[in-house]
């Protein structure tokens, strides 16, 4: 995980903690993503559709993906 050293964190690192934060998505899928797409806010505004393009997601994760950051919040009572 990035958060293992306290240390000042790079602007790459950071990057990928933000992309290893949602679901599913470990270090290795993080850095394809980042690869893919360059920022964050192009992985988190990607269509199911292209999300699919990277290796190791298939339908149903990038089905998931887009639901989670798509939905409103909703915080428990």
């Amino acid at each position: 995980s990035v958060y293992a050293k306290r240390k000042a964190i790079s602007l790459a690192d950071q990057q990928r903690a933000v992309v290893e934060a949602l679901p599913n998505v470990g270090p290795t899928l993080a850095r394809a993503l980042l690869k893919y797409f360059d920022t964050v806010e192009n992985v988190m505004t990607a269509p199911e559709s292209e999300l699919q393009e990277v290796g190791k997601i298939g339908e149903k994760k990038a089905k998931q993906l887009r639901q989670m950051l798509a939905s409103r919040y909703k915080e428990k009572d």
